[in-house]
């Protein structure tokens, strides 16, 4: 289901007929706005078998610092590559061990350990070395108009939609004062976001697709 598609269900659970009784025009972006702001949410709350994506990180000799990708939101781990396989997952640290290190002057090494302040992540100690760095993270996928879920030949097509159009409704709702069918939207978005982590959980328990 596209965001056209999406659009035009949200239009019919709540004016009808558009042709008898279009929404008003002031509506439109508003929608649209919901529409991506809705989704942006869905993905902030939980961590779905879609948003997992991998980027390398091309380490230069003694740097520490490098910057994130844009569409980061967690950290799973960062491995150093080694010939054809990758060293174990990159202890992550707090401030204050990052402060503890820092002050002790690290010489160059093998990186062991990682510290992430939101936008970037530093590795220590500082690699002995070019090395390249696996991070496999959970990403937020952009907003735009178009297919929902871009680029992703595994994502979702049965709940998710449903969810996000009854979001919207219910707070189309409840600007018109109608507060009981938006509360009933609400409930029944939340029964499909309850349904999509279901679906994540089972995935997660298939062979094929053990993270």
């Amino acid at each position: 289901m596209n965001q056209g598609e999406i659009y035009n269900k949200i239009l019919n659970y709540v004016w009808g007929d558009t042709n008898a009784s279009p929404p008003p025009v002031s509506e439109v972006q508003h929608i649209r706005d919901m529409i991506n702001h809705v989704r942006t949410k869905i993905q902030q709350d939980y961590n779905y078998w879609f948003m997992r994506n991998e980027f390398t990180i091309n380490a230069q000799d003694g740097i520490i610092s490098y910057s994130l990708p844009d569409d980061f939101k967690e950290i799973i781990s960062c491995r150093v590559r080694e010939d054809d396989h990758y060293s174990q997952p990159l202890r992550l640290i707090d401030e204050r061990e990052k402060t503890a290190i820092e002050s002790s002057k690290p010489t160059n090494g093998y990186p062991v350990q990682a510290f992430i302040d939101g936008a970037n992540i530093m590795i220590y100690p500082p690699p002995e070395g070019d090395k390249e760095i696996l991070l496999d993270y959970y990403r937020i996928l952009p907003s735009y108009w178009g297919n929902l879920w871009p680029q992703i030949e595994d994502g979702p097509c049965k709940f998710l939609p449903f969810a996000i159009i009854y979001e919207v409704v219910s707070d189309l709702k409840a600007k018109r004062g109608e507060t009981t069918e938006a509360n009933f939207y609400y409930r029944k978005a939340q029964i499909e976001i309850e349904q999509t982590q279901n679906e994540d959980f089972a995935r997660r328990q298939s062979p094929q697709v053990i993270f």
